[in-house]
């Protein structure tokens, strides 16, 4: 970071070396290229000058010396000649000898505190803004053929300002491309409109390509839902970094996966979607890195709803399954949600963290027994984490094979609600007239 000056003035040089001597390009550059044309030339001359009495004295120093090496050696053919350099101009690089700089951070308190003795955070942070704004400036020359290297930039930095990092990464991988390490998913902003994101475990011997995203694929409506996402789950990324991966509709399942995971020490990143348009704006974000996967859903075919209500949530279920674009993603649906699927019945959402807790923790109320339903929400872990084993769905849980799947759960009571709504809309005219 001290030589950034230095780098500014070389390039404005470099430019100055290159200038084509179009005046009508660039009026101030062609008055300072001429300038400097003129400093080059008259450089050589200035300096024979300085020399001429330097020259003179270096000569009869080497004749001096050239006699007592011939004497001391016995040998008259001996000679030692110091000759000073002799220059035809002068780089860009004699300028730069002269321009050293320093980088301060002032403050309330103190100023002109020297950076390099500021906390790490504070100096990658500066470092990162700094070349940030310079490319954005092109005070780094031209920057085709450049391309930006970084180690762990998120180190010693707190969760905000990694996320500062993110933006301004972006920003600067707009103008080059970017190759970094790091340990974060938070440095990945899916709602950013990629070119294209490689992911690779590095080894000792190779490296093993994890991820690689194909071409885009997201509506302004995936755009939207993955910036929710940023705002109430900004570790949807973590699947970068696991073995397996499992998206699931509700809180429910997200806390018993995750007690689960922990308890059996899986590496498994569990994604909560919070609804079915998020799940399926989240089958495109892996679907773009050709990612392994398991769904979770809510069928959500509730008698309660009427025909048109059930009519939505199917198609929102076929919409599901229609992203699941290899044999690589599998997906699963709870009858008619998970709480029901286990076997305890609807809960309200003000006791589903309590009732969850009670049934994985083993200690329930004397009046409930959910030693069942525990089995079952095992049962239904087992099959996702197990993709070597093709077993049978359990309880209220069913594995989508086809969409047929679910016509099956949905046609039969779409249409006794049709029929329910006829029969009330007819009794509702009768009494009207």
């Amino acid at each position: 970071m001290q030589d950034i000056y230095s780098e500014i003035i070389k390039n404005d040089l470099l430019k100055l070396e290159d200038f084509n001597g179009d005046a009508e390009e660039d009026k101030d550059t062609s008055i300072l290229a001429q300038e400097y044309s003129s400093l080059k030339k008259a450089y050589p001359a200035f300096l024979k000058k300085i020399k001429q009495n330097t020259d003179s004295i270096l000569s009869q120093v080497s004749n001096d010396v050239s006699n007592n090496l011939r004497i001391l050696f016995s040998n008259n053919h001996l000679s030692l000649n110091v000759v000073g350099g002799e220059s035809e101009g002068f780089s860009s690089a004699d300028l730069l000898k002269s321009t050293n700089s320093s980088v301060h951070i002032d403050s309330n308190k103190q100023s002109k505190m020297p950076l390099a003795n500021q906390g790490t955070g504070l100096q990658r942070m500066s470092l990162i803004y700094l070349i940030q704004n310079m490319i954005e400036k092109k005070l780094l020359g031209e920057n085709d053929n450049k391309l930006l290297l970084i180690d762990e930039p998120e180190a010693f930095l707190h969760p905000e300002a990694v996320r500062a990092l993110s933006r301004s990464l972006y920003q600067i991988g707009k103008k080059m491309p970017l190759m970094i390490s790091t340990h974060s998913p938070i440095l990945i902003d899916l709602s950013e409109r990629h070119t294209s994101i490689q992911v690779f475990r590095v080894g000792e011997k190779e490296a093993i390509q994890l991820y690689k995203s194909v071409s885009e694929q997201f509506d302004d409506d995936d755009i939207a839902n993955m910036k929710i996402l940023n705002y109430v789950d900004s570790y949807v990324n973590e699947f970068f970094f696991a073995d397996r991966v499992v998206i699931v509709e509700g809180d429910t399942e997200y806390i018993a996966f995750k007690h689960l995971a922990k308890e059996r020490d899986t590496n498994i990143h569990i994604i909560r979607a919070r609804g079915k348009a998020t799940i399926v704006t989240l089958m495109k974000v892996l679907n773009q890195f050709n990612s392994s996967y398991d769904v979770l859903h809510d069928v959500d075919n509730h008698d309660k709803h009427s025909a048109s209500t059930l009519k939505a949530q199917l198609t929102n279920c076929q919409k599901i399954y229609a992203s699941k674009h290899s044999d690589n993603i599998r997906i699963f649906c709870s009858i008619t949600h998970f709480e029901n699927a286990i076997g305890i019945g609807d809960v309200s959402s003000d006791q589903k963290t309590k009732v969850i807790y009670q049934i994985l923790d083993g200690q329930a109320e004397k009046e409930n027994d959910y030693s069942e339903a525990r089995t079952l929400v095992e049962s239904i872990f087992e099959q996702i984490i197990n993709r070597d084993k093709d077993l049978t769905s359990s309880g209220g849980f069913k594995k989508i094979t086809t969409s047929e799947d679910y016509e099956k759960l949905f046609l039969g009571l779409i249409e006794q609600k049709s029929l329910e709504e006829a029969e009330k809309k007819k009794k509702d005219d009768a009494l009207t007239i």
